[in-house]
C-alpha cells in the first residue's frame, strides 16, 4: 500500500473501518502511513456519490434560510462588528459579556476579513456559512458543491452552484476560498489545493477545517470513531501529512487551531453502542431521551477541550497562504 501523499511504501498499517452514520456497517479497507501519518482509503469508491443520499445533512436545501429571513438587529451586529474588526468597543465589550464566540467569528477574525472581500466556499453544501455570513453584511459569496441537486442564486453577488471544483472558471479571484469538512470527501487533494491557489487573490486566505488524526482518540474508540466516517472521508490527514500536501502544492500553513467540539466523544460513543445519529435516542435527536447525562456531556466537553489545547484532537483549522 503505497501512501498517495508521501509515496512511503513502508510499513504502512491496514486499518477496517465500517460505515457508522447511516448504519449499514459495511466494511472498508483503510491504512495509515508510518510516515506521515495520513490514514486513506485503500480502494477509491467508483461510485462515492451513492453514500451521499437524498438526505444527506448538508444537502438540505433549507439548512441556514433562517439566516436569510431575519435581520441581524442592533445587539447581534454589534457584537459581530466588535469581535470581528474591533468597532465600537464599549458597547462591544458590553454585548459580548457572558456571550461565547460563535466558531464563525473566530475564522473571520483569525483572517480580518473585511465585508467586501470576495469569498469562495468549496464543497458548501446548500451553504449554511454563506447564509450566516450574508446575514453579517457580506455580499461577494461564492459556494460551489458537485452533489448538491441545483444552482442557487441569492441576492446581488451571492450565489451555490452545483459544479466540480476543478471546473470553476479562474477569471475571478477571491480574498478568502473556505472548505469547511469537505477536503477529506475530495479524491484529488492536491489538484484543488492548486486550483485554490490559483484563484486566490495576493495577500488571500485558503481555510480548511478537517478530520484530524488523533491517536488518543483512535485507540479509544478504533473504528467507532466518528471523524473517520468510512468510505466519504477519502482521506484523514495528520498535521503533518496536511502540511506536506500544502508544501507539494506550493502552499504554506500558517496557522493551525484545533478546534473539535463534545461530538467527537459523544457521537463515537454512539457509534460504540449502534446508535446512529438520527436514532430516535441519539444526542442528535434528544438532548433529555438520549443515553448520556449532562454530567457526560459537560466531561466530554472538558476531555475534548484538553485535547484541543495539546494538539490531540481531531479536527482543526488550517490557515494557508501561497508560497512567496
Amino acid at each position: 500500500m503505497k501512501c498517495r501523499i508521501c509515496g512511503n511504501v513502508e510499513h504502512n498499517r491496514a486499518i477496517l473501518l465500517k460505515e457508522n452514520q447511516h448504519g449499514t456497517l459495511e466494511k472498508f479497507q483503510y491504512f495509515q502511513c508510518s510516515s506521515c501519518e495520513c490514514i486513506q482509503i485503500a480502494d477509491i469508491p467508483s461510485d462515492p456519490g451513492k453514500y451521499y443520499p437524498k438526505n444527506y445533512f448538508a444537502f438540505d436545501p433549507k439548512n441556514g434560510d433562517t439566516y436569510l429571513q431575519k435581520d441581524l438587529g442592533f445587539f447581534k451586529r454589534t457584537q459581530t462588528d466588535y469581535l470581528i474588526f474591533g468597532r465600537q468597543p464599549v458597547l462591544g465589550r458590553l454585548f459580548t459579556i457572558g456571550y461565547p464566540v460563535h466558531r464563525l467569528i473566530q475564522w473571520l477574525r483569525n483572517m480580518r476579513l473585511n465585508k467586501d472581500a470576495a469569498v469562495l466556499d468549496i464543497g458548501c453544501g446548500t451553504g449554511t456559512y454563506l447564509k450566516q455570513m450574508y446575514q453579517m453584511g457580506y455580499s461577494d459569496l461564492t459556494g460551489v458543491d458537485p452533489f448538491i441537486e441545483r444552482d442557487y442564486i441569492f441576492s446581488g453577488n451571492f450565489r451555490i452552484l452545483k459544479r466540480d471544483p476543478l471546473e470553476i472558471e479562474g477569471n475571478k479571484k477571491f480574498d478568502c476560498i473556505m472548505m469547511h469538512h469537505s477536503f477529506e470527501h475530495m479524491v484529488q487533494e492536491r489538484e484543488v489545493l492548486e486550483k485554490a491557489k490559483e484563484l486566490l487573490k495576493p495577500g488571500g486566505t485558503i481555510l480548511v477545517r478537517i478530520p484530524i488524526y488523533s491517536q488518543p482518540l483512535m485507540e479509544k474508540y478504533g473504528d467507532s470513531l466518528v471523524s473517520l466516517d468510512a468510505p466519504r472521508h477519502i482521506y484523514v490527514h495528520s498535521t503533518k501529512s496536511m502540511k506536506l500536501i500544502c508544501s507539494q502544492s506550493g502552499l504554506n500553513v500558517d496557522r493551525v487551531v484545533y478546534d473539535a467540539d463534545a461530538f467527537s466523544f459523544w457521537a463515537s460513543e454512539q457509534y460504540a453502542r449502534g446508535i446512529i445519529l438520527t436514532d430516535k435516542n441519539s444526542y442528535d435527536v434528544t438532548k433529555t431521551g438520549s443515553i448520556f447525562t449532562e454530567a457526560q456531556i459537560k466531561e466530554f466537553k472538558k476531555e475534548i477541550k484538553k485535547l484541543n489545547e495539546e494538539g490531540r484532537s481531531d479536527a482543526a483549522a488550517f490557515y494557508i497562504s501561497a508560497a512567496g
